[in-house]
């Protein structure tokens, strides 16, 4: 999942990542969809993104507490796997 991940991520941003940890697995409720989340490390900080996609950013973690245009299941997970993963430090 890792190479996958790293690829897409390269394909999608031409931007390289290294994956740090899995941070969580699960299925959505709304969706059915299986989710896994990651911790990355960008290996540089400008993207260029591909045509599939409008816009890219970046967000610190304290910044996702305030994100508003997000399914809300979604931004609760990236807030608990993330303060898990602070907390495990």
């Amino acid at each position: 999942m890792e190479e996958a991940l790293e690829r897409e991520i390269r394909k999608e941003l031409s931007l390289g990542i290294r994956v740090i940890k899995k941070l969580a697995e699960l299925v959505d409720s709304y969706t059915g969809d299986r989710l896994t989340i990651f911790l990355c490390i960008p290996l540089a900080s400008g993207v260029e993104i591909s045509s599939e996609r409008e816009e890219a950013k970046w967000f610190t973690g304290g910044e996702i507490y305030n994100l508003e245009n997000i399914h809300p299941g979604l931004k609760q997970l990236l807030i608990d796997s993330l303060e898990s993963w602070y907390h495990a430090r």
